[in-house]
């Protein structure tokens, strides 16, 4: 409190000129200060930009003066709903003035983020602004196991305005040694606490069993409002998505699922998969699949479970091994003209871009309208 009352005390009498030289940072602790409406999105970075590089919307510290003022500026402002770290820093007096803030909706930690000491200096921003509804962390690769544990416990703070959340590993660090796994459960019991969650991205973090039952455990809580849940590129084998399906039937507010990229699911697991399209009251529109062990016989598991499905709208099987003999169970499923209401039940949209059958299905489709 004794930080932030220095920098109350000097607000009304210092000049914007006197805390930073550099102009656009002058420009945006200037905007912060007038509640500029059109100011919505800060960018804090330690890259060097060139001029022709250079936003309006990217703050580059020059010294722990202007760091201070700057979450000064952030705490005092009405008008702000987003801010990106590309790299963050160990100044508490910034997170002390950032704390004030009661307008951020979206937090972005991305790409050069020095993660060591952040989650614990967010705790009373997280604790004070029932605004925010959105956290992306990005590069979690770079996450050490009690920092990974100290996010966790950030969002058990979190106020429960939380919609979206998202971890994601970048392609570049995906062979990191550094395993966060462990207390990706710990991250996901905490995420159960927010009843309005209706997106999760878990992607690229080495999911297993573990997560899964962790996942289930959420999907499985009657406040639960999931509707997009994305596990693409992870570890999910047979038991952990036998896991997430027993959940997800007992849930059917899931809109979106994305399993794509976890190739060591087999039949048996792409089997439990498709009981999902069978369910009565699924809400189920979009499944995507990409990258993955289906060859025909799993194509022909998911045909049979669309027959009587009128929800789905996209199926994505992209780049699988799947043959002109797994695509054919697809082309009734696309036009099915022996009634008006098969015709209609009909109305699926199959992507398939790594074989040049689905050109011809997609063509059969079209045909049954003209």
């Amino acid at each position: 409190m004794e930080v932030y009352n220095k920098y109350a005390a000097l607000a009304d009498t210092i000049k914007i000129e006197d805390i930073t030289s550099n102009t656009i940072n002058q420009s945006i602790l200037q905007r912060l200060k007038d509640n500029d409406l059109e100011f919505t999105t800060l960018v804090y970075t330690t890259n060097h930009f060139t001029e022709q590089e250079s936003n309006d919307h990217y703050y580059l510290p020059s010294g722990r003066e202007d760091v201070g003022w700057l979450g000064y500026y952030i705490g005092q402002n009405t008008k702000l709903q987003e801010l990106i770290f590309y790299q963050t820093n160990d100044n508490e007096s910034f997170y002390i003035g950032m704390s004030n803030n009661r307008s951020i909706n979206r937090l972005v930690f991305c790409d050069e983020s020095n993660f060591d000491k952040l989650f614990p200096l967010l705790g009373p921003f997280f604790k004070n602004n029932h605004n925010l509804n959105e956290i992306e962390v990005e590069d979690t690769c770079q996450l050490v196991y009690e920092e990974a544990r100290q996010l966790s416990l950030a969002i058990g703070k979190c106020n429960n305005s939380l919609k979206s959340f998202a971890m994601t590993c970048s392609f570049a660090m995906r062979y990191s040694p550094i395993d966060i796994s462990r207390s990706v459960a710990d991250i996901i019991t905490a995420l159960s606490m927010h009843p309005q969650l209706t997106k999760l991205c878990l992607s690229d973090i080495n999911i297993g069993r573990n997560e899964c039952m962790a996942l289930s455990t959420l999907l499985r809580c009657t406040i639960t409002q999931l509707e997009i849940l994305n596990l693409s590129y992870n570890n999910i084998n047979n038991e952990g998505v036998e896991l997430l399906v027993q959940a997800l039937s007992k849930n059917n507010q899931l809109q979106d699922l994305d399993l794509s990229n976890n190739e060591d699911i087999t039949i048996t697991g792409w089997k439990a998969v498709s009981t999902l399209l069978e369910l009565p009251d699924t809400k189920l529109k979009t499944l995507k699949i990409i990258h993955n062990n289906i060859g025909d016989e799993e194509a022909l598991v998911f045909a049979n479970a669309l027959v009587n499905n009128s929800t789905l709208d996209t199926l994505d099987l992209d780049y699988c091994r799947i043959t002109e003999r797994g695509w054919a169970p697809f082309v009734k499923l696309l036009c099915d003209a022996s009634s008006v209401n098969k015709l209609y039940l009909s109305n699926h949209t199959i992507e398939g871009r790594a074989h040049p059958v689905i050109l011809r299905l997609l063509m059969v489709f079209d045909l049954c309208f003209l």
